[in-house]
């Protein structure tokens, strides 16, 4: 019962660790505790000031694309796909904020978690939404090889990337994103 709780009482890794540890090491050792415990290494590991984890997939024309390949720039890192509501619903503002500041040092890197065999789903999303940035993918789905290095369990979810390659930012939406690129970008 108080791993459950511990488990479900927040995301953020400053008030979930210490409570962690506060648990018996019988409790720290089931597989529940063993998981919550890789949760909060995993969530140090992307927290804010921390190195984004490079990766490498391959945009819908086919060409390799890394995340490292737009160092210099702030890079809004979005972990999407076409059968997301959610996602799809969120699009227009990143629309937004991508017609705003794309001459600014600043450039969206969409991670679609579409399935094998969908690609034309995924690519219809993007025309269809007007996604006009890189966009890229292994097809994948949950199994997509960057959304596992960068934990990803919901979508859509974000990193807001500096120059220099640390996480400014995370899950970053609407008037949100607005602000802190305006923030970031003045």
């Amino acid at each position: 019962m108080a791993l459950q709780e511990v488990a479900s009482y927040d995301d953020n890794v400053v008030t979930t660790e210490p409570l962690f540890f506060n648990l018996s090491s019988r409790l720290r050792q089931t597989a529940i505790g063993k998981k919550l415990n890789a949760d909060i290494q995993l969530a140090k590991k992307l927290g804010i000031g921390q190195p984004a984890l490079d990766f490498e997939q391959e945009t819908p024309e086919g060409k390799a694309l890394k995340l490292s390949d737009f160092k210099g720039k702030y890079v809004l890192l979005d972990f999407w796909a076409s059968w997301c509501g959610p996602c799809r619903a969120e699009n227009p503002n990143l629309v937004k904020a991508y017609q705003k500041f794309k001459g600014s040092k600043f450039e969206i890197l969409g991670v679609s978690l579409d399935k094998p065999g969908k690609k034309d789903n995924w690519m219809k999303a993007i025309e269809q939404d007007g996604l006009t940035w890189p966009q890229v993918s292994d097809l994948n789905g949950w199994q997509n090889q960057a959304a596992q290095l960068y934990g990803i369990q919901a979508i859509p979810q974000n990193y807001l990337i500096s120059p220099e390659g640390k996480i400014v930012g995370i899950n970053l939406k609407g008037v949100k994103l607005i602000e802190k690129l305006e923030e970031l970008l003045k």
